[in-house]
Order: structure tokens, then sequence, then C-alpha cells
């Protein structure tokens, strides 16, 4: 499993925009990384919720230059999110751990005509190699892990992600909340349900945010995570 959520939060820096990319090298070049604009916790928790393709971009746009800066001398040129992978996610495990609690065993399921076995419920949690950083709540997970081919395929899955959830907002929104979300495009009515989110982007969203805590722990003291 680790593997796989460290191969999907390095997926978030493949497709990042030539603009943004330059920005950041030249931040990277001259170790001056941009501040993030302080966003209060209640609406974090709303972006996350309602709009978590935006979180995903904050986080990457802050990530981007600290992460390019921490790469070797002719690294660069192949980008970011493949020298995480080609590096075994180095800079990724010094930062977040991944581990699973709580297995469930759950029946066998068919989606697709396809028969899953393996089929298990269990809580991921992606957090921060030290304990200063703030934690993130975990994902729960329905998965099944695939035995290994008896023979060379061109392409294996070794876990199929079938359902992602976290916990709901800690609080109910307000009326103007629920109206100020209508305008932003994010919901369509006053019932304001939560943004679908598939497995993969939801493991994304949280991992990202992960790592962001931690390295931002990390600026503001270092010698406390130590």
């Amino acid at each position: 499993m680790e593997a796989h959520v460290y191969t999907i939060v390095s997926r978030a820096f493949d497709d990042v925009s030539q603009r943004a990319l330059q920005k950041a090298v030249q931040s990277a070049s001259q170790k001056a990384f941009p501040a993030a604009i302080p966003v209060p916790p209640r609406h974090q928790a709303m972006i996350d919720a309602y709009q978590p393709f935006l979180a995903v971009d904050h986080d990457v746009m802050w990530l981007l230059p600290r992460l390019y800066a921490r790469m070797p001398e002719g690294w660069q040129k192949i980008g970011l999110g493949a020298y995480l992978r080609k590096s075994n996610f180095r800079e990724l495990r010094s930062e977040i751990k991944v581990r699973l609690t709580d297995h469930e065993k759950l029946p066998d399921r068919t989606e697709g005509g396809i028969n899953y076995t393996k089929v298990c419920r269990a809580k991921l949690w992606i957090e921060s190699t030290s304990n200063s950083a703030p934690k993130v709540e975990p994902i729960t997970l329905v998965y099944s892990a695939n035995s290994p081919p008896r023979t060379s395929v061109p392409i294996h899955i070794g876990i199929n992600f079938f359902e992602a959830s976290e916990a709901p907002l800690p609080f109910s929104l307000t009326e103007l909340e629920k109206v100020q979300l209508m305008m932003y495009g994010a919901t369509r009515d006053k019932e304001a349900r939560p943004a679908p989110q598939r497995p993969l982007a939801r493991i994304q969203r949280v991992g990202l945010r992960a790592l962001r805590l931690q390295m931002e722990a990390a600026e503001a003291n270092p010698k406390k995570l130590n």
C-alpha cells in the first residue's frame, strides 16, 4: 500500500502548467519560496470537501518549488513526479509515512464482470514522520489486494480501490456559506452536498496535505522536528 500511495501523490506533479513550473524552478534556484496565503481552518475544511481540486492545486503550488530545490543537479529535466518515482520516493518517505489500521475482511465483489477477492475495509493514515506537524484525519478505504501474476504481464495492478470516505465536516454550514458555495459553483443548491471524490483523488489530496503540513512545520521550527 505504501508504494501505491506515494505513486498517487507523485502523480500530482506530472500535469503542472509550464508557467507554474518556470516560477517554481526560479524560486527553487533562488531559495525564495512564496509564503502561502493563510486560510482559516473552517474555510480550508470547506474547500477540501466542496472544491477538492482547488485544495490540490494550492498544495501542489506550495510544494513544487520546495521539492524542486531538493532535486540533485541534472534531474530537473525529467520532471518532479518522475524524479520522485525514480528515486523510490526518497523525498516523500522522509516526510510522510503510510499505515493501515482497523482491517475488516469483506465478501468478494464483482464489478464490470470481474470478480475481486481479498476485499477489505481499513483506515488509511498518511501521517507526518515527526510528532510536531498537525495530524491529518484517516481515509476509510474499501479495496482488494491482488496476488502477483504467475507469468509476466504488461501491466499488473496490485491494488484496486473501490470506495474511499472521510469523516464529515465537524460543523454545519451557515446559510451564508451555502449561498457562497453556490456562487463559487461548488454546489447547485442549498442542500450543499460535498463534491464526489474518486478514491485515487481523495488519497492524493490527503497525501499532499500531510506532506505540506510536515514541510510547513519544519520551516517554522526546524529544530523541533528533529
